[in-house]
């Protein structure tokens, strides 16, 4: 039957749909993996102009994407008591069938020949991630595509945010690196068998080595220069002594230094190996 066929159709939308965002999740970026996700159902649904915001964690605008197909290029900005407005306090679609009858049309869209367009929310865990556009010369051009429009939506919302979540990752990464780099002390992360696990550029330059190649090295190696284990090693009284408590010694490897260094465990689960930060400071020569 004809509402048979429908369905079958809808299904095979969805299933190649489905098929394009698994390849689509492995391109790096929020916008990036937008631009590939609008694109497809842009084409799927006849749409010349689409576009998508994506909305910061604040809940103003960020990002946004415009893609056109079939017409030429034009500027759209977002209106106050708009369309855009609408779907951000209400959070339900938004769908203009005639421009040329709906007070609430974009003049820019009339003027660029657009007779429909609909907007929907990008939800994920009921947190907004985006808003989409779909604009068609056409009236009413998505009365039949509206519900599998809104289905796409807010499927599309759930690898976009974990894209902008690793993002935000990746950034406070990079920011935390940065800060434990600009660290004036000594520091040095190490695991229960006392290899470097990370340290901090002052470190390096104190053991006269680059960054990287300190990491896997034993601490007790890089502070005595000697691999073999020292009688009473002050590094081993700092890790099973007293957490925080300073360790006195003078290092002949060091240029005779004097060095105080603290250790206290860093928490993590019982079943994981145990790791431990160190502090180095050189009080004299």
């Amino acid at each position: 039957t004809r509402l048979q066929e429908g369905v079958e159709h809808q299904k095979e939308r969805l299933a190649h749909l489905g098929l394009a965002m698994t390849i689509a999740q492995g391109t790096p970026g929020a916008i990036e993996m937008g631009k590939q996700l609008l694109g497809l159902i842009q084409k799927e649904v006849g749409a010349e102009y689409a576009s998508l915001t994506l909305i910061n964690p604040d809940g103003t605008l960020g990002e946004r994407l415009d893609l056109f197909q079939g017409m030429a290029a034009f500027p759209v900005t977002s209106r106050a008591g708009g369309i855009t407005e609408a779907v951000l306090t209400t959070g339900k679609t938004q769908y203009i069938t005639n421009s040329w009858e709906d007070t609430r049309s974009n003049p820019a869209l009339v003027a660029a020949g657009i007779r429909s367009y609909l907007g929907l929310s990008m939800r994920s865990e009921g947190q907004l991630i985006g808003i989409m556009f779909f604009h068609s010369t056409k009236p009413d051009a998505f009365r039949e595509d509206k519900l599998f429009l809104e289905s796409f939506a807010n499927i599309c919302a759930i690898p976009l945010q974990r894209a902008r979540l690793l993002l935000q990752v990746e950034q406070a990464k990079e920011e935390l690196e940065a800060t434990f780099d600009a660290i004036p002390t000594y520091v040095v992360l190490i695991d229960d068998n006392k290899q470097v696990l990370r340290a901090n550029e002052a470190f390096a330059r104190l053991v006269g080595q680059p960054v990287f190649r300190v990491v896997g090295i034993s601490i007790c190696t890089l502070i005595h220069g000697k691999d073999e284990r020292l009688h009473r090693c002050p590094i081993e009284n700092s890790i099973s002594g007293t957490e925080g408590e300073v360790v006195a010694f003078r290092e002949p490897h060091l240029a005779n230094a004097q060095l105080h260094v603290r250790t206290y465990h860093v928490a993590s689960s019982p079943d994981k190996p145990r790791r431990y930060v160190q502090f180095y400071s050189v009080v004299g020569y």
